[in-house]
């Protein structure tokens, strides 16, 4: 989705897209499958950049509380198009977990909080281990 400001502030070429009034500042427009095949391809070039370990957590069930069945940015094939660029062009170093459910669930929070708990002890032992392996041995 694309965020805008006001309602008014919406560009004249995409007033005919589907827009969603989140509230009196922000506008949001839904993304169609073409503009989220380019918008996963970008993701995927980005995510290839990182340096240090990366996990990406894809919520199955909607990137949204708008985007789930029977809400107006609900777009399976939007989803699946983003989804498959992705995985098209993410190098192998970076670990794509698909999580079923919204990313609003609690079971996708506590998914990623695992992860980000798991990177920072596997950080805290590369150091202790560092630590350990520089010291002078007597």
């Amino acid at each position: 989705m694309v965020n805008f400001g006001t309602f008014d502030s919406v560009p004249a070429k995409y007033q005919g897209r589907l827009l969603y009034r989140h509230n009196p500042n922000v506008t949001l427009m839904r993304t169609t499958p073409k503009e989220c095949t380019e918008l996963g391809r970008i993701t995927a070039e980005k995510l290839n950049r990182a340096r240090g370990p990366v996990a990406f957590f894809m919520p199955l069930q909607g990137v949204s509380a708008i985007d789930v069945p029977g809400a107006a940015f609900h777009s399976p094939d939007a989803d699946k198009c983003y989804l498959a660029a992705l995985k098209a062009h993410l190098n192998s170093s970076i670990r794509l977990v698909e999580v079923d459910a919204n990313i609003n669930d609690e079971i996708f929070a506590k998914q990623v909080a695992e992860a980000l708990l798991g990177f920072m002890q596997a950080k805290k032992d590369a150091r202790m281990n560092s630590a350990t392996t520089d010291k002078p041995r007597f």
